[in-house]
């Protein structure tokens, strides 16, 4: 009896030390079945979406405009340098389809493109953070409640 007290500490105090993981922690939902996120399948509304994100941020062609103030109290070496084109919404239409994909797969296709509609930009979130925000807003919600919330604000996908 006293040894496997004994064996039991010594085996808490040994993890309770151990290096930490560098793979994603497992949660509540795993234990219950949750779907994991298909990576391969494309779902056939994601040009719709893809449609919807450039119609709202693709470039729209012409010389940016400098606003006036831009060169207020700035050295004329600053006026100078180049300035980047691009906007902080420029994706790669594979890589927004990939985004939408993951939200697809997470919260069902119809309900994406709903997102997508409410909040173009939710395509240039970190898809990679989707899954386990799910899962944490899952374990103090639920499930289901976590996917309403969601689908409601799409700016908590990010």
């Amino acid at each position: 009896m006293r040894s496997s007290v004994l064996f039991a500490v010594t085996l808490a105090q040994a993890t309770a030390f151990a290096p930490p993981s560098s793979e994603r922690v497992s949660t509540a939902l795993s234990l219950f079945g949750a779907k994991k996120a298909a990576g391969a399948k494309s779902s056939p509304l994601a040009e719709e979406a893809v449609g919807i994100y450039n119609a709202k941020f693709a470039p729209r062609g012409g010389e940016k405009k400098k606003l006036f103030f831009e060169s207020w109290g700035m050295p004329e070496s600053y006026s100078n340098r180049e300035v980047s084109e691009k906007s902080i919404f420029t994706r790669e239409d594979a890589q927004l389809r990939a985004t939408f994909n993951t939200i697809a797969a997470l919260y069902g296709e119809e309900e994406a493109l709903a997102m997508v509609k409410i909040l173009p930009q939710a395509l240039a979130f970190n898809k990679d953070y989707m899954a386990p925000s799910l899962d944490g807003f899952s374990d103090a919600f639920g499930l289901e409640e976590s996917k309403e919330m969601v689908m409601r604000n799409p700016g908590l996908l990010g």
